[in-house]
Parts: structure tokens; sequence; C-alpha cells
């Protein structure tokens, strides 16, 4: 299990699956609901509840919830707080292994983003063809 001062990534609900092979393989990775941050972010914590948790931690989130980055209210928050999230667009009707597939074949791109952008907010979005960075549009 990863200590707390460790947690780099945050895996949303949302991908739980990825979340426990990550924190299994990884010393910097916590999932929503798990030690040690089930206190901070215990399993259906509202997205109003964690954006401003895991932003003011430094945390970067990984979700596959690609509204966030557009309802007004979670969008906002990200803004005002400086989230950073990584975007696995469109996988949440896939397998766990296709989920993973997707995220190790653009983990180098991540981790040069993170070192690039080391301040939020942003939005880095994996598909299949790429990885693109995305503006947090409230409303839109």
């Amino acid at each position: 299990m990863v200590e707390l001062a460790r947690v780099r990534f945050v895996v949303d609900e949302n991908t739980l699956a990825i979340g426990k092979v990550m924190a299994d393989l990884r010393g910097d990775t916590a999932y929503v609901g798990a030690a040690p941050i089930a206190e901070l972010l215990p399993r259906r914590s509202a997205d109003r509840q964690w954006i401003p948790i895991v932003a003011e931690h430094g945390w970067i989130v990984m979700t596959n919830d690609h509204r966030l980055r557009t309802r007004h209210y979670e969008a906002t928050l990200a803004q005002r707080h400086g989230l950073r999230a990584v975007n696995m667009k469109s996988v949440g009707h896939r397998d766990a292994w296709s989920q993973l597939v997707r995220l190790t074949k653009h983990w180098q791109a991540v981790e040069r983003h993170i070192e690039d952008h080391p301040d939020g907010p942003w939005w880095l979005s994996l598909t299949d063809r790429g990885h693109r960075v995305l503006p947090y549009q409230p409303g839109a």
C-alpha cells in the first residue's frame, strides 16, 4: 500500500479496475475508497466533494468521466482549484484490459505532460489514436 505522502495519482471510482492495478504496481497511486485516501475520498463521493481535495493535495486524477470538463459546476471547480486530470475518453464501456492497454500506450506522453505542465488546471485526454490537451469549458 502506498503511503499518503507518496500519492501522486488518484484514480476515480469510475475506473476502479485501473486504479487497483496501478495501486498494485506503482508506489504513487491510490484509488477512491481505498487506503490511504479512503477517509478523504470515500466511495460515492460527489464530484463537487473530491475535485477540491484532489487538486489541493496536488494529485492528478485519472478518470473516464469526460463530462467533468464541461459540466458547469465541476468544470468551474476544476479551474478554480487547478485540477490536473488525465481522461481516458470512452473507455467506460471497455474491459479493464483494454483500458490498461490505452493507458500504457500513452504513459510516456502523460509523464511528459506532467513534467512540462506541473501546475493546473489542465485536462489531458487519451484516445485510441493519441492524446491532446483540452480546456475546461464550464457549461459547454
